[in-house]
């Protein structure tokens, strides 16, 4: 054996073995490069699923802070409503307040006023008493006057 190796010779038994282990590497290494594709494609479908996911993360977010400034809007726009209705029924009592001062001075006019056109009438009667005497005292001839 010694002298066959010195040769680089090897018995044909060592060499079926070698030969049958380099198949069975050689069949390990197809199995290996077809898993490692396999893994690159899995993670090159991933990458892309991961993209789209910060796509779609990135959307919700913009649409998020979107729909957040909708509320604080809508919300500011609820305060002042309220703020509005709060001084409105605030101002209800203040009103009827007003409206029962507005109606006592109107009965209070209408009762001046009343008076106002009873001294009128008895003006008027007056007037028209003191225009009957006139009347009738200019109408007398200036002779009955003198007498």
């Amino acid at each position: 054996m010694g002298l066959l190796q010195a040769l680089g010779l090897v018995p044909s038994a060592r060499l079926a073995a070698a030969n049958e282990r380099l198949r069975k590497l050689e069949s390990k290494i197809e199995t290996l490069s077809q898993k490692l594709s396999d893994a690159q494609a899995d993670a090159r479908t991933w990458q892309v699923k991961a993209e789209e996911a910060r796509q779609r993360a990135k959307d919700v977010k913009a649409e998020a802070a979107r729909a957040l400034q909708r509320a604080d809007k809508a919300r500011a726009e609820i305060e002042k409503e309220a703020a509005r209705a709060k001084k409105r029924a605030v101002d209800v009592p203040a009103l009827e307040h007003r409206l029962d001062g507005a109606e006592q001075d109107l009965a209070a006019a209408r009762n001046h006023l009343m008076a106002i056109e009873v001294k009128l009438d008895i003006l008027e009667g007056a007037a028209a008493v003191l225009d009957r005497r006139t009347r009738t005292l200019l109408s007398r001839s200036p002779q009955d006057a003198v007498r």
